[in-house]
């Protein structure tokens, strides 16, 4: 499978999750579910998108090594 497959089935899995996570994030907004306040709807949303990423990485196995979380990128 070449990079351009490779890149194209991550994204998919990404989406795909990253879309209902958030549809659900915003249901409990709009809802105004008892135990979030504004600071914890903010938090909610904002890990969405590193959620969906966590898990698209475990389900293609992707591995960690290219990742950094380190400021300004690699040493």
């Amino acid at each position: 499978m070449d990079d351009i497959q490779r890149a194209r089935r991550s994204l998919c899995v990404f989406f795909a999750v990253l879309i209902p996570l958030t549809a659900l994030a915003e249901w409990a907004i709009i809802r105004r579910i008892a135990f979030l306040d504004p600071t914890s709807r903010v938090l909610l949303l904002m890990w969405c998108p590193a959620v969906a990423s966590f898990v698209a990485r475990l389900v293609l196995r992707e591995g960690w090594a290219d990742l950094s979380f380190r400021l300004g990128g690699r040493a």
